[in-house]
């Protein structure tokens, strides 16, 4: 560990304090819990009611890679290994079809979930995959597998299928014998809205009814992210084994086995839900950790100026170059106009008043442009990126992707790919 790198004095609990205490502690009704860990020092800080247990929400994601992690490393499944052989289910898809668990975790699986909101269940608890194949291939896939990435839920849903074909119960069954029972960290169920006792499942892309204290999400990065024995994720030694973005994002630069990957050698995830924000964070070859949770503020703005000065690499913003003037030229426009979109909507590139303007229209069931969202002005930046010139709209900018001859088969907004219809 060498100086160049001052992660020790956030690992002194009086300076994390009133650190934050320095920054936050005139926002109105903070409520912030933080975590940090550097080397085998762990300190705390709060402000305000700092509940214990907060919605782990796409944090999830991470917990069905390190669940998948400790069964891989017991010899029950291979990431190489192709979905078609855990899974019966998978007679669905075509023979030449060779999808594998790696390529779940890194959503480069190229299906498109955006029309399904939730996984179907059986009567056991455990996932319907033979359903969830069959609404998956309702939808034109985005790309080939191993092709493309872009985010969805349905990797870490067919990946949790496959550890309960394999472990022979269900997710939340198996999160709890492998990973929170040895830590003794108890679930904590939230109650559904309709009405009866039972608990809302636990969700193993977007969380569910999973709620996670600061200190059970430390431990859990200690025991299975930062622990020597086993070395994950630093076991992505160069930015050759992390799956690329296949376009501009502002802090993003990849994945690596459902860890995205920001540079630098820092992984991590991001969840925003109503009321509860999540940042995770880990450095395995700086053995460090972070975890940032609030109910009052984002925590990507709570972690930016907390660490900003004292770990400037965590957050490396790139900022593309706008072009001059707000047009992009007769050529340009021609090329990237057309109709991209998914299951869920259509997005329309066009002409108007000599400028590119984006109208995002919501699909139906049936996949029929319906009803009107939005009508965002584009401004041209490099590299094919086009900025919304009111980032109030929803749309920070899209980029197009992948030319052939005078078109693109892809529009991309950081996040998603969107197919060229």
């Amino acid at each position: 560990m060498d100086g160049l790198y001052p992660t020790a004095e956030l690992a002194d609990q009086r300076y994390l304090q009133q650190r934050l205490d320095t920054l936050f502690s005139g926002a109105h009704r903070a409520d912030i819990k933080i975590g940090y860990a550097y080397g085998s020092d762990t300190s705390y800080a709060s402000l305000g009611a700092a509940a214990g247990a907060i919605p782990v929400g796409c944090v999830t994601k991470l917990l069905t890679a390190m669940l998948a992690k400790q069964m891989e490393l017991a010899g029950d499944i291979v990431y190489t290994d192709t979905l078609s052989h855990y899974l019966p289910s998978s007679e669905h898809l075509k023979e030449s079809d060779d999808l594998t668990l790696k390529q779940l975790l890194e959503h480069t699986h190229g299906f498109d979930d955006s029309a399904i909101s939730s996984v179907p269940l059986r009567s056991s608890g455990c996932i319907d995959d033979t359903r969830l194949l069959s609404q998956l291939l309702e939808a034109a896939r985005i790309a080939n597998p191993g092709k493309l990435y872009s985010y969805s839920n349905a990797g870490s849903w067919l990946m949790a299928a496959v550890l309960e074909r394999v472990g022979c119960a269900s997710f939340a069954s198996l999160l709890e014998e492998y990973l929170l029972a040895p830590l003794d960290i108890e679930i904590q169920p939230q109650q559904s809205d309709q009405a009866g006792p039972e608990p809302m499942p636990i969700c193993p892309a977007v969380g569910g009814a999973l709620r996670l204290s600061v200190a059970d999400l430390m431990a859990l990065l200690r025991q299975y992210a930062l622990k020597e024995s086993t070395q994950w994720p630093s076991g992505a030694q160069t930015e050759d084994d992390i799956q690329p973005l296949p376009g501009w994002a502002p802090f993003e630069r990849g994945v690596f086995q459902a860890w995205k990957y920001f540079g630098d050698g820092w992984f991590g995830h991001n969840s925003t839900l109503p009321g509860a924000s999540l940042l995770v964070r880990i450095n395995a070859k700086r053995a460090t950790a972070v975890v940032i949770a609030s109910r009052s503020h984002a925590a990507s703005t709570i972690a930016a100026k907390l660490l900003a000065r004292l770990l400037p690499e965590f957050a490396s913003l790139r900022i593309p170059k706008r072009l001059d003037g707000r047009r992009a030229d007769l050529a340009m426009q021609a090329d990237v106009m057309g109709l991209y979109g998914n299951a869920a909507c259509n997005m329309w590139v066009k002409r108007s008043g000599g400028a590119l303007e984006l109208c995002r229209y919501r699909c139906n069931p049936m996949g029929n442009r319906r009803k009107f969202e939005r009508r965002i002005q584009l401004i041209p930046a490099e590299n094919n990126i086009f900025i919304a010139e009111s980032l109030s709209r929803g749309v920070l900018y899209m980029q197009f992707l992948s030319r052939r001859r005078h078109a693109y088969d892809y529009m991309w907004d950081g996040r998603y790919a969107y197919r060229k219809r």
